[in-house]
C-alpha cells in the first residue's frame, strides 16, 4: 500500500506491485507466516555502491583496507588492532562525484514531492490509513507504534521506549529533547528508512528507483 500511494502521488521510481501472497502455513503459535509480493525489478545499483565506485584511493591505503577485512573475517583482533595504528598515516581517499549533478536533482525533487503531499491530518502521526507505524525505532515486537493524536504524544512514546532499557538516562535525554519536544513539526509522509541500500541508481547516474517502504508513514 505505501509504494501504491507514492506511486499515485508522486513521480518517484518504485517498483510496481502486481499481487501480495499471503502464506498458507501458520506459526507454532498459529499465527500466520509472513507471504510475499510479487513486483516489477528495478534496473540499477545500491547508491552504496554507485558512491564507492568513484572513490580515489591510493594504492598503500587499499593494500591496508584489504588486510582489515581479511582480519576481520579471520577474527584476527591483534591483526586489527596493527592495522587500526596505521589509519592516522595512511594517504586520504577522496570521491569524484563530478558526475552527479542528475542523481543530486533527482533526489532532491523525489524527497521534495514526498514531502509535498498534504498530509490527512495537520498532528496525527501514524502509518497510511491511520494504521500503526512498522517502526525501526521500536526495539520491541512487532515493532510497531501508534496511531498517535498528537506529535507530542508520538515524541513521548519514543522516549518511553528509551526508558525501558535506560531508564536513568531519561532526565538527562529529556532535558535535551526540551527544544524538539516544544516545536510543532511539519507532518510528512517520510520513507523513515532511506540510506544508500534502499537507493537505486542507473549507470548513466539518474536516479533507478526507491525501494524498502514498509516503514513510511505520516512523520
Amino acid at each position: 500500500d505505501n509504494m501504491r500511494f507514492v506511486a499515485q502521488n508522486t513521480s518517484i521510481p518504485v517498483p510496481h506491485v502486481f499481487d501480495v501472497v499471503q502464506s498458507a502455513e501458520t506459526t507454532c503459535d498459529g499465527k500466520p507466516r509472513e507471504g510475499y509480493f510479487v513486483m516489477s525489478q528495478i534496473h540499477g545499483i545500491s547508491l552504496r555502491r554507485w558512491i564507492s565506485k568513484r572513490a580515489i584511493v591510493h594504492p598503500e591505503t587499499a593494500r591496508v583496507l584489504d588486510q582489515l577485512d581479511a582480519c576481520i573475517a579471520s577474527g584476527d583482533s591483534d591483526g586489527l588492532a596493527a592495522l587500526k595504528a596505521l589509519f592516522p598515516s595512511l594517504p586520504p581517499s577522496a570521491l569524484d562525484l563530478s558526475d552527479s549533478t542528475q542523481l543530486i536533482e533527482d533526489l532532491r525533487r523525489a524527497l521534495s514531492e514526498l514531502r509535498s503531499i498534504p498530509p490527512p491530518h495537520p498532528d496525527v502521526v501514524s502509518g497510511l490509513h491511520n494504521r500503526p507505524l512498522s517502526s525501526i525505532r521500536c526495539t520491541i515486537a512487532p515493532h510497531e507504534l501508534g496511531r498517535f493524536d498528537s506529535q507530542l504524544a508520538f515524541k513521548n512514546k519514543i522516549l518511553n521506549h528509551v526508558g525501558l532499557i535506560f531508564e536513568d538516562r531519561v532526565p538527562a535525554l529529556r532535558r535535551l529533547a526540551e527544544p524538539v519536544l516544544e516545536k510543532h513539526h511539519r507532518i510528512c509522509f517520510t520513507h523513515a528508512d532511506l540510506h544508500a541500500q534502499n537507493i537505486l541508481v542507473r549507470d548513466d547516474g539518474q536516479l533507478a528507483g526507491i525501494i524498502d517502504w514498509e516503514h513510511a508513514g505520516w512523520y
